[in-house]
């Protein structure tokens, strides 16, 4: 069960890693110690143990796939083994750069910075956080509702309005009924998802793998984003270790490791390089989401074939992606060198969290491509169309507006605010609605929620709708005895 308050030896241990990277911090300022990879590598040791023992204190608490878990696993994957990835590329006077950017004397200070950030996320997450179990809600809701025909039905009549979705946007459909109409899959896949792992039958077994690889299909010829096509192999991924931690049964297992390598090659070796050929290929257009050129997939496929990769930003892989290290070394560093903040970011998330029934003119979501613009040409063009967008972090998104303060008020406040959503979501989690929002933040948690451009404000307020949407929509979509 997940508990309510921070045990005394778990709240030692964090005011501790607290305490010891604030001293990092302070040492390696007075006695220039920025660039010393012994140095890092000692506190990487430390980061880890911390790390470490807070992931098994979860799992070993939690029956299910909790929040923390996914979390902490992030962690580990953005910040805490790519310190020691860190100190052997300076122990080899190999720069780490980001952009063709050096961000190698900036990278130790950050690495410390996000370790505070995200211990001081986790506490007033855990104390904020109550005693309700995912998996005990949903095992209820499953035990009395067999929902799998439901779903199925609900899945094949929409598919065919989803796959027009490029028409729909031309056809000036509403954006909130396009993203219903995008989400749908997402929860058919969540909620069988889910009652397979609770009722497993090899029937909902077969029918999870059929909607997780049409899912990837429809997102290959349908959509412009590589998480479409990345979020049904997660979701299977995650299927896989709810059903087994629910059976109580070993999770890592030989076929569980293959899963995962299998998962990673994919979504390396195909996602990645067919989403990049196939924004090019189709002359994609951000304000649009869609592409303006005709084309096929045979032309996306031989484009892949014939291209040379120069693209740095398109042709990231995955792991790329992974360490967060370099973006945020970026932006703590480009403060800190020109003595200048930037609030253009945390303005445009502000102004596009606005509904557009309260503000019917309010701008496109252009704040990653702006971002892009900004690590590329070192100015904040918001009228930037760049093809990719940049995630600047949680350390770098806040410290750009508000240094070192801002960084600490955006750790307070996302946790305080992120457990307060999370515990909503909970409780209404007999609403399927809420279960896909549930899901969705197990996907964010999964990058630590380091895929944000103003320290995490942006996306605390883009739950307030999502809020509402829930409350209004459980008078109908939850069963009362």
């Amino acid at each position: 069960m997940k508990i309510k308050n921070i045990a005394g030896n778990i709240q030692s241990l964090l005011l501790s890693h607290i305490f010891v990277s604030v001293l990092f911090l302070l040492l390696i300022f007075e006695l220039n110690l920025t660039m010393e990879p012994a140095i890092i590598f000692v506190y990487g040791c430390l980061s880890a143990g911390t790390y470490f023992v807070l992931l098994k204190n979860e799992w070993d608490a939690s029956r299910d796939l909790s929040l923390e878990i996914v979390y902490l696993v992030g962690c580990v994957f953005r910040f805490v083994l790519p310190t020691f990835v860190s100190s052997w590329v300076i122990f080899n006077d190999f720069k780490i750069s980001y952009s063709n950017s050096d961000v190698s004397d900036c990278v130790f200070p950050t690495i410390i910075w996000m370790n505070i950030f995200h211990i001081i996320f986790y506490t007033i997450f855990k104390l904020k956080s109550n005693s309700i179990s995912l998996g005990g809600q949903l095992r209820v809701l499953f035990e009395k509702y067999d929902v799998v025909l439901i779903v199925a039905v609900i899945y094949i009549i929409t598919f065919p309005f989803r796959a027009v979705n490029n028409l729909l946007i031309f056809l000036d459909v509403s954006q909130s009924v396009m993203g219903l109409l995008n989400n749908i899959g997402n929860l058919s896949i969540i909620i069988l998802l889910f009652n397979c792992a609770y009722k497993y039958t090899r029937f909902r077994h077969f029918l999870l793998i059929l909607f997780c690889t049409t899912e990837f299909i429809y997102a290959c010829l349908f959509t412009f984003y590589k998480s479409y096509m990345i979020m049904p192999i997660l979701f299977y991924v995650f299927f896989w270790i709810v059903w087994h931690k629910n059976e109580k049964k070993k999770v890592l297992t030989k076929p569980f490791y293959i899963l995962c390598i299998f998962s990673f090659i994919l979504v390396n070796g195909f996602v990645f390089p067919f989403m990049k050929a196939k924004r090019i290929v189709a002359g994609y257009s951000v304000e649009l989401e869609a592409g303006i050129n005709n084309y096929s997939i045979a032309d996306v496929f031989d484009y892949m074939k014939n291209d040379n990769g120069k693209d740095e930003e398109e042709t990231s892989t995955l792991f790329d992606r992974q360490n967060a290290v370099p973006v945020n070394a970026f932006f703590y560093k480009d403060v800190n060198y020109k003595n200048k903040y930037h609030s253009e970011l945390l303005v445009k998330s502000i102004l596009v969290s606005i509904p557009k029934i309260i503000y019917p003119d309010k701008p496109y979501n252009n704040v990653g491509m702006m971002a892009t613009e900004y690590v590329r040409t070192g100015v904040m063009n918001d009228k930037s169309r760049a093809s990719c967008y940049t995630y600047v972090g949680l350390v770098g998104g806040a410290y750009l507006w508000g240094g070192s303060v801002g960084l600490l008020l955006c750790a307070i406040l996302v946790g305080y605010f992120m457990s307060i959503y999370n515990n909503f979501l909970l409780r209404n989690i007999a609403n399927p609605l809420a279960i896909m929002y549930y899901i969705l933040l197990l996907v964010a948690a999964m990058s630590a929620f380091e895929e944000t451009h103003d320290g995490g404000i942006g996306r605390l307020l883009s739950f307030i709708p999502i809020v509402i949407f829930v409350k209004m929509t459980s008078f109908f979509l939850v069963h009362k005895k």
